[in-house]
């Protein structure tokens, strides 16, 4: 489900043949669709604007995915579930992964591959693609992570800042923080929170796993944590510039 201030929602010859390569993989690639038309019982959007795609990715452990591309943006996958999965390229190449719960994998995109992605085990899994559609500048340095000591710099690559969010059981902190930059607030297991909105209108939200915020450079939503139990988050920020 989504809302927001922001939005909130509930993996040789060289010469001549090369370019006939050059020719032919752009006629191979056209004839497989994007993965929200060719498996939309596994990939459903959750969110898109100009900035940022959000896809959430089930399982159907029964069967394989159609083959089918995604459009090569950079991007950061979260796990909400462990993930054993075989993915099979459109030349038959097959890549094994496994993936722990409430961990962030980044790919930096490029030229779209078709392939197919079957599940190993047969519990669900549950996953979400961060897609960020900014192109990377190195002259665009965010400001600082933010400041306060329930977060942890996680991972910094060229497209995305990483911060992970832990907070104990007795603890119900006011946070007043601040972000430079666009973010995805994702969630782990249930948790409410007073959030502020870009209006400074404020609520008591409840949040399920999987649930995200679209945040705006400013003010960080999450004011203070309502509830004595455990909260976990990641926040990934979007670097780059809009094209």
């Amino acid at each position: 489900m989504g809302t927001g201030l922001g939005i909130r929602g509930t993996s040789v010859r060289i010469g001549l043949f090369v370019g006939a390569l050059v020719a032919v993989c752009p006629v191979v690639t056209a004839q497989y669709q994007d993965a929200l038309t060719a498996a939309p019982q596994r990939y459903k959007l959750a969110f898109e604007n100009q900035f940022v795609r959000l896809i959430r990715v089930g399982s159907d452990p029964a069967t394989a995915t159609a083959m089918h591309t995604h459009p090569g943006y950079p991007m950061m996958q979260v796990a909400f579930t462990d993930i054993h999965s075989v993915t099979t390229s459109s030349d038959g190449t097959t890549r094994e992964a496994h993936r722990e719960a409430r961990t962030a994998r980044y790919s930096r995109g490029g030229r779209a591959m078709a392939h197919a992605t079957r599940q190993l085990t047969s519990a669900p899994s549950r996953s979400m693609r961060i897609e960020s559609k900014l192109k990377a500048d190195p002259s665009i340095v965010p400001g600082p992570p933010l400041q306060d000591s329930h977060f942890a710099v996680e991972q910094d690559n060229p497209d995305f800042r990483v911060t992970r969010g832990k907070f104990p059981p007795e603890e119900k902190p006011r946070l007043k923080l601040s972000l430079t930059r666009p973010a995805v607030i994702v969630f782990f297991g249930k948790q409410k929170w007073r959030v502020r909105d870009d209006q400074g209108h404020r609520k008591n939200s409840t949040f399920e796993d999987g649930d995200f915020f679209i945040q705006s450079p400013g003010h960080f939503c999450l004011e203070k944590k309502l509830t004595a139990s455990e909260a976990e988050m990641l926040v990934v920020e979007l670097k780059g510039r809009a094209e």
